[in-house]
């Protein structure tokens, strides 16, 4: 049996407090969306979809080897956007303001190293973002659309990063369960896992 798994960067509880205030204000009214549990966000940097459960160990051994030189740093929650853009909102989420680039140089050093282990890269550009939520169909995202611009410049909070957890995800009616399969710290100086 297979594991659906994926390896983000869980978001700090305050974080999740400032976002759950950000969906109540954007979900009055709007029926359309299906909103991420505001304790279960967290930044995405490679869904791995149905996996070998043997993979999983060497998933870890290779994040492992990568994010051991790259030390921990900071990164700023801020800004409320919308994928394809706010016009056509269908995922909806929280930006990167500081730490951006340090993201998408982790993600890009993550993703070829997993190349080479046989695991395809992204086939889109690395945005590093929170999502919030997922409009099911384009009827509510006119109404969106204005709670959308009422709260672009939401601020979140600041968090370090300092560890990516490979999850696995089980899709289930009431949302899906994240498991955490294996925890792995930022720097040099992490003990082995």
């Amino acid at each position: 049996m297979h594991i659906r798994a994926f390896l983000a960067a869980e978001v700090a509880a305050d974080i999740g407090a400032q976002a759950k205030q950000v969906i109540a204000q954007l979900s009055d009214g709007t029926r359309d969306v299906k909103w991420v549990d505001p304790t279960s966000l967290h930044l995405t940097f490679k869904f791995f979809g149905e996996t070998d459960p043997r993979d999983i160990y060497r998933i870890s051994k290779t994040v492992q080897t990568v994010i051991a030189s790259f030390d921990p740093f900071m990164i700023n929650v801020q800004g409320v956007g919308a994928f394809p853009d706010l016009r056509r909102p269908r995922t909806i989420w929280a930006g990167i303001a500081t730490g951006a680039d340090e993201l998408v140089q982790l993600q890009s050093a993550l993703d070829k190293a997993l190349l080479a282990e046989g695991f395809p890269c992204e086939r889109r550009r690395f945005h590093p973002h929170v999502t919030l939520g997922r409009l099911r169909d384009g009827r509510g995202a006119g109404q969106l659309v204005d709670g959308l611009n009422a709260v672009r410049e939401s601020v979140f909070g600041a968090m370090q990063l300092h560890e990516l957890v490979l999850f696995s995800s089980e899709l289930q009616r009431s949302g899906p369960i994240y498991t955490p399969l294996a925890t792995i710290p930022l720097g040099r100086d992490a003990p082995e896992s």
